[in-house]
């Protein structure tokens, strides 16, 4: 009998053994299990760190709890779909806003450029209408001289006025011995003083130009002894 009790005690006791063993390599599998899971969360925790370090460099502590971050990410989300349909893709926006952007630089470098050329032509310009002025007025003296010199030659006194604002020329001649005050216009010149006086100017023109050729047509009523007078005058001068 007691044999027997001793073996019912020792199955008995085998039957804990191996129902206590079972249990244990459950919950080691168990621990093995959530250990995975663990490292799976670490890693995901890793890059979701990454992702964030990417746009706010410094970790920042916050007292909210998840369930309200993930409530206003889910109203962000929300609100970024609505903008989406509204005003297009975010990818596409950003492509169109750099290439605005080249647009916008490449033709602030060419405004620069033209403005520069703009400065530059008006500096030449400029320049150009100072000679021009320049030369202008020295051509107006030098025919002036001219007049005045071959006027002399008779006796004569005269003035040319250049107005060439309004691109007008007013010449009144004096003939013979006279005061200033008293210089004519030249309608009111005889015929011969008139001739004289156009021959002069004829003359003092072609002394300031630079031409091969020089020839005169149309000889009015007026004009009749400006051949000879020409003759005369071109070969003082030439001289």
């Amino acid at each position: 009998d007691e044999l027997s009790k001793t073996d019912q005690e020792v199955m008995k006791c085998k039957h804990h053994k191996k129902h206590y063993d079972n249990k244990r390599d459950a919950h080691l599998q168990n621990i093995q299990t959530l250990e995975a899971q663990l490292k799976s969360k670490e890693m995901n925790l890793a890059a979701s760190v990454a992702k964030a370090s990417e746009i706010c460099p410094e970790r920042l502590e916050v007292r909210r709890t998840a369930k309200s971050i993930d409530s206003e990410i889910n109203r962000l989300k929300v609100k970024i779909s609505t903008q989406q349909e509204q005003q297009g893709d975010r990818k596409e926006i950003v492509r169109q806003y750099h290439e605005a952007l080249e647009n916008y630089r490449n033709m602030s470098q060419q405004m620069r450029s033209l403005n520069n050329f703009i400065r530059s032509l008006d500096n030449v310009m400029n320049y150009r209408l100072q000679v021009y002025a320049d030369l202008r007025k020295f051509l107006s003296a030098r025919c002036k001289y001219y007049f005045n010199s071959m006027l002399a030659q008779r006796g004569y006194s005269g003035s040319m006025t250049f107005d060439h604002k309004n691109e007008t020329l007013t010449i009144s001649v004096q003939p013979g011995q006279g005061n200033k005050a008293d210089l004519s216009d030249m309608r009111s010149l005889s015929g011969g003083e008139r001739s004289f006086s156009t021959v002069c100017f004829v003359l003092s023109l072609w002394a300031i130009t630079e031409s091969p050729f020089r020839c005169l047509d149309e000889f009015d009523v007026y004009m009749v002894i400006t051949y000879s007078f020409i003759d005369i005058w071109c070969g003082c001068v030439e001289g």
